[in-house]
């Protein structure tokens, strides 16, 4: 028999991914945000206790990156194929990270410097020279702030220096 007038919506299942984000002394790590690449991907942020939850879209399929200032994780990022349940446990461990300066010093006709001297200022600052192929490298707190100032007896260097501000990633090819 034909029923009239009966009106039926549908709704998509939706599952959650969750997890927790600790630090490598196994405390929560808050203001993490966790990225989900694909459709019906998105953002969230861990709260106060670490945790966070995304809703997916029945079938999601993509990757989940963490990520926080300061900080790199493990895993890296997590794949979903074809989420038709809740996923649970989904944890991160995150470890402190220090970012590096680094880059090659030349002459002005293209030859590698030695022996130049590369002083950083601010906290975690220090000195560094340039080694037989004019190449320096230094590791600096995170986030870094500080003057770099670069000097070697009879040469002239342009620029003299570099201020940094708030460096919260690895600075490559800084070559003077």
């Amino acid at each position: 028999a034909n029923i009239s007038g009966k009106n039926y919506a549908g709704t998509y299942k939706t599952f959650n991914i969750t997890g927790l984000v600790t630090d490598n002394t196994g405390d929560p790590v808050s203001d993490a945000t966790v990225t989900f690449g694909g459709s019906g991907g998105g953002s969230v942020t861990t709260n106060a206790s670490g945790y966070y939850s995304k809703s997916v879209p029945y079938n999601y399929s993509g990757t989940a990156t963490p990520a926080k200032a300061c900080l790199v994780f493990s895993p890296e990022n997590r794949l979903y194929t074809e989420v038709t349940s809740h996923q649970s446990n989904q944890d991160y461990s995150a470890q402190p990270f220090n970012p590096v300066i680094s880059g090659v010093i030349l002459d002005d006709e293209g030859n590698p410097l030695s022996g130049v001297s590369l002083t950083f200022s601010g906290t975690g600052g220090g000195t560094v020279f340039t080694d037989n192929n004019g190449f320096y490298s230094k590791t600096v707190p995170c986030p870094y702030s500080g003057t770099v100032s670069v000097s070697k007896t009879c040469f002239v260097f342009d620029p003299p220096g570099m201020n940094y501000t708030n460096i919260t990633q690895s600075i490559d090819n800084h070559d003077y």
